[in-house]
């Protein structure tokens, strides 16, 4: 499975709740901490966060992450995204606590990004792995290990695996996201979810004559909202698949407003 492959039309449901942990033990959504975590002495490329629909600080420990977290963010087929994931061995986990000791860092290997998805007409959650590189990455020998155990550790769970390098995430499609992100991050997504699903339909019927500013202040003057306010339904809409942006063209105040499918 290509996690960015999943492209069709799709909205995320409403009302699908996660459980607390996955059957191994890890948290869903904010109660989630990373395995490793992401420091920032100067000059570093590692971020720290927020997230937008997954409420709780994101560890990018690289720029390739960081654009690879925020176009996922805006991913509807996603109900939880957990950067730097631990597999370990559960019985050398269980004879450590017993032992009073830390497991070995050497017993604990992680994943950059697990997220959890559903398809269209079968809303089970699904595992899939990601292992994010850069565009010149060429493994070698050791490279190539690590790429085998990650795949059968995660076919071991009945999940996926892929390898993805930063440049898929093209820069115009990571300042698409960045626009968007601005626009909604210190927000409650979900109690937006039915407004944005109504801006949405607002937006299909109206022109999109003039620039992307343009037609949002139209928006904004119809539903007697602020144009921040209506920036936000936007980017929530878009969030949650009512809307979908085309990332081939920028998403700018200044130029028309492309969206896929209108």
């Amino acid at each position: 499975m290509k996690i960015l492959s999943l492209t069709a039309p799709f909205v995320t449901p409403k009302d699908i709740e996660l459980p607390f942990a996955d059957p191994w033990g890890w948290a869903h959504g904010a109660e989630y901490r990373p395995f490793l975590q992401a420091r920032k002495p100067r000059c570093s490329t590692r971020t720290v966060f927020r997230g937008l629909k997954f409420r709780r600080r994101f560890e990018a420990l690289s720029e390739n992450e960081k654009r690879v977290l925020l176009s996922l963010a805006f991913n509807p087929y996603l109900l939880d995204v957990r950067d730097q994931y631990a597999f370990y061995d559960p019985d050398v986990y269980y004879t450590a606590r017993e032992e009073g000791r830390r497991m070995l860092r050497t017993s604990v290997s992680t994943i950059d990004i697990v997220v959890t998805y559903v398809l269209p007409n079968d809303f089970t959650p699904r595992y899939h792995c990601i292992s994010i590189k850069p565009d010149d990455y060429v493994p070698d020998v050791d490279d190539l290990a690590r790429e085998a155990r990650e795949r059968n550790d995660a076919a071991e769970r009945g999940w996926t695996w892929e390898l993805l390098r930063g440049g898929a995430i093209s820069a115009r499609h990571f300042a698409n996201c960045f626009v968007m992100y601005r626009a909604v991050k210190d927000t409650d997504v979900y109690e937006l979810y039915d407004d944005a699903g109504q801006f949405a339909q607002l937006l299909r019927r109206s022109s999109r004559r003039g620039t992307m500013a343009s037609v949002l202040r139209r928006l904004a003057n119809r539903q007697g909202i602020s144009e921040c306010d209506c920036h936000r339904l936007f980017s929530v809409a878009v969030a949650f698949g009512f809307l979908a942006v085309d990332n081939s063209q920028p998403l700018q105040a200044d130029k028309p407003l492309c969206l896929i499918g209108m």
